[in-house]
């Protein structure tokens, strides 16, 4: 690194440094500057307010969802309660024909012993007869 150019660098500093505009374009640079930023306010407000509104109509679409939801939830409970009652009633009716199956398997073992005895007793009588 050369420290030899130390002359650049102080001509540099010897000049004076002016930082304002010229006084024709000042007010317009302005009167454009608070057109944009205005313009950039109102596109804002214009999508809050627009998001506000879609927010509220979500809200009521969401609400109407709810009370049909809370509807069918009712219909269902009480088909639901229904059903249980039927299948209550199936499964006695079902309770009560397998008791009758067993019943009335019971009384063919009866009356096939009778049958059984009443054969042997004619077969008896006719051989008797004989």
């Amino acid at each position: 690194m050369s420290f030899g150019h130390r002359s650049r660098n102080r001509e540099l500093t010897a000049s004076d440094l002016v930082l304002t505009a010229s006084s024709r374009r000042g007010p317009a640079m302005l009167f454009w500057g608070f057109v944009i930023v205005l313009a950039g306010a109102v596109a804002v407000g214009v999508i809050y307010i627009e998001q506000l509104i879609r927010a509220d109509a979500r809200v009521e679409a969401l609400e109407l969802e709810k009370r049909q939801l809370g509807a069918e939830t009712l219909r269902l409970e009480a088909s639901l309660q229904e059903s249980g009652g039927t299948v209550e009633r199936l499964l006695l009716d079902l309770e009560i024909a397998a008791v009758t199956q067993l019943e009335l398997e019971r009384q063919i073992t009866v009356l096939n012993e009778q049958l059984k005895q009443v054969k042997e007793e004619l077969e008896y009588v006719k051989n008797a007869g004989d």
